[in-house]
């Protein structure tokens, strides 16, 4: 016997477009499924248009006034009685194999929570296929819910749910927007959630003038406020609420001053929890400006003393270093390179992570990245920050020796 399948579509007047997605559902080649439609109070001709649909697997349910898509979602959650919970917005359409295709995923992988991409469709006629996230990250649990602090890459039209599992989780409905990055995130922190990413596109979504993703960048801020004042306690228990304070506070200061960014953090968090971050601020603050001091104090010293060639070829001779290469190509870099050049010994390469925004020049030796077997015997890193970081990082991969440019100085 197939699996019943309750498909949850919210709407609100949205008589206009809403026969398209029910007729994406309706087509379905797997056809055990209940769709429950949950009119959030509209004031068009939505049911009338519905009830012209003879079809005795619709089922449609009216409330008395406008809730929000939240409360809509949650009625049609208590409606529901199909093995499998799929969520189906009035301006989004199916594959007519969607259904068929995510429970088979589900059955052949034992995963309760499964999920793929969409293709989104803009009023300017361009489209996007979402989330432009690499596959191997939407198939780590552990990638995934750590992405999920910072960006939501699920859709709410694209997932398939064993009800039992969820069957106690509802929609935030003080929020109006982010609604589904808010449940798909408790619904990952759950213990045992069995996520699968499926890498196809079976979604479409065409925006609408009114569609929530349409909020203004404001109140979407102020929903990311709600998300991590309701969410505190799940993310300290699952040791994600300090990356969670830090993501929400970026975006408050891309639109706040630090005073006001600061205000609204701590009208979201618990008095510790926010003390706590604010300790944290204060030790980056100075370590920031420690790092600046001495940046300044290695460039004073550079003006200073610099580094002679003749000397540079010294100390290559006694220590028989034929072949050098350069690790960093900023501004000491770029000096450094001049200097080697005049010595004895061959400069074979320069490694830089940037190096292809870095150098205007085409250059041989210039990488973007270290290459073993070119047989250099000394790697001088031309930089005054991160030298243990990078010599661990280096020994890793090679032989030579590796000192920094303050030593030369």
């Amino acid at each position: 016997m197939e699996a019943k399948v309750s498909v949850i579509m919210p709407t609100y007047n949205r008589g206009y477009i809403i026969l398209d997605a029910i007729r994406s559902v309706l087509s379905q080649t797997y056809d055990c499924f209940e769709l429950i439609i949950v009119d959030d109070g509209s004031k068009d001709d939505t049911e009338e248009i519905v009830s012209k649909i003879e079809d005795s697997r619709i089922k449609y349910h009216k409330l008395e006034k406008n809730s929000g898509v939240s409360h809509a979602r949650n009625v049609g959650l208590e409606l529901a009685n199909g093995e499998f919970l799929c969520f189906l917005d009035s301006d989004n359409n199916w594959h007519e194999s969607f259904l068929e295709r995510r429970i088979g995923t589900a059955k052949s992988t034992g995963s309760n929570f499964v999920f793929g991409r969409m293709q989104l469709n803009r009023m300017d006629g361009t489209t996007v296929v979402i989330p432009e996230v690499s596959a191997d990250e939407l198939s780590n649990p552990e990638k995934l819910i750590k992405r999920m602090l910072y960006d939501n890459v699920i859709d709410m039209n694209s997932v398939c749910l064993e009800r039992k599992f969820f069957k106690d989780l509802r929609f935030n409905e003080e929020m109006k927007a982010l609604v589904d990055w808010d449940y798909f995130f408790r619904a990952l922190c759950m213990n045992d959630t069995r996520p699968v990413f499926v890498d196809d596109v079976l979604v479409f979504n065409y925006l609408q003038g009114d569609s929530i993703t349409l909020f203004e960048k404001k109140e979407r801020t102020d929903m990311h406020l709600i998300m991590l004042r309701s969410n505190e306690t799940l993310l300290k228990k699952k040791g994600l609420l300090k990356s969670k304070v830090q993501a929400v506070y970026d975006r408050l200061m891309l639109e706040n001053s630090l005073n006001e960014s600061m205000k609204k953090l701590a009208s979201a968090l618990s008095p510790e929890d926010f003390a706590e971050f604010v300790s944290g601020i204060i030790e980056e603050k100075d370590k920031e400006i420690q790092n600046q001091k001495d940046i300044l104090s290695f460039f004073k010293r550079w003006i200073k003393s610099g580094i002679d060639p003749n000397k540079l070829n010294d100390y290559f001779k006694a220590r028989q270093i034929q072949k050098v290469s350069i690790y960093g190509y900023g501004l000491y870099g770029r000096q450094l390179e001049k200097i080697v050049r005049k010595c004895d010994a061959e400069l074979i390469s320069i490694i830089d992570r940037n190096m292809d925004k870095l150098a205007h020049d085409f250059c041989p030796e210039y990488r973007c990245e270290y290459e073993k077997g070119l047989g250099e015997e000394l790697i001088i890193v031309a930089s005054s920050r991160h030298f243990d970081e990078i010599r661990n990082e280096l020994a890793t991969v090679c032989d030579s020796k590796i000192i920094s440019i303050e030593e030369l100085l």
